[in-house]
């Protein structure tokens, strides 16, 4: 029993941060992306505020895609060790 609940230590951290990350990500989504207003195109102000926000918001995307696959090769890598 006990080396089940060892082997199962590093898959359970993996959920905690991959949570943390998506708990972490909607909180500066709704506090820092949200809000976000261009007023630089007359008529179009909206459209261009809507185009920032979906640039920035893919980034973050492609950014914690990149930190849970760094993250999950290095816990692969100490349990194949």
């Amino acid at each position: 029993m006990l080396a089940i609940v060892t082997a199962l230590r590093p898959l359970a951290a993996f959920i905690m941060m991959m949570w943390a990350l998506m708990i972490i990500g909607g909180g500066v989504l709704v506090t820092l992306v949200a809000p976000i207003e261009i007023d630089c195109c007359g008529e179009h102000n909206l459209l261009a505020s809507s185009a920032v926000k979906a640039v920035v918001t893919f980034g973050l995307v492609i950014l914690w895609i990149l930190i849970l696959s760094y993250m999950k090769k290095a816990i692969l890598h100490r349990m194949l060790r």
